[in-house]
């Protein structure tokens, strides 16, 4: 694949002053997609690489505004291996440390398995 250095397609982060957060848009880069006639399978590996990026972005907003160093990739998303390696890379290439499931699925079988934990827990008191 023949892909510019640091290309990617275009996102925002967007001040949700009312509601004290910042979200990730992502509606340019379905725009970038549309108009992009490249092979399906460059843009769905920019399209994989975008969110990865937009993913450091936030954590670096995050380091910048509360001094957070680490970050955990959870949740079914990040049974995509190929966004797990992208995140995770990316980030560490920028100083964070990244802590990802060993032994627990990161997608419903973690949430299961935490739900089991606390039942157990009130069931010894």
């Amino acid at each position: 694949m023949e892909l510019g250095v640091g290309e990617c397609y275009s996102f925002s982060i967007e001040d949700e002053k009312e509601k004290k957060w910042k979200s990730l848009n992502f509606l340019p880069m379905i725009r970038d997609i549309m108009g992009d006639e490249r092979d399906i399978s460059d843009r769905a590996y920019l399209f994989h690489l975008t969110l990865a990026r937009g993913f450091v972005e936030m954590a670096t907003l995050a380091e910048a505004e509360r001094n957070i160093r680490k970050v955990g990739l959870t949740g079914g998303v990040f049974q995509n291996t190929l966004l797990l390696k992208l995140t995770k890379d990316l980030l560490e290439e920028s100083g964070f440390e990244v802590l990802i499931h060993s032994g627990v699925p990161p997608n419903d079988g973690g949430i299961s398995l935490g739900q089991a934990f606390l039942a157990a827990g009130r069931f010894q008191k």
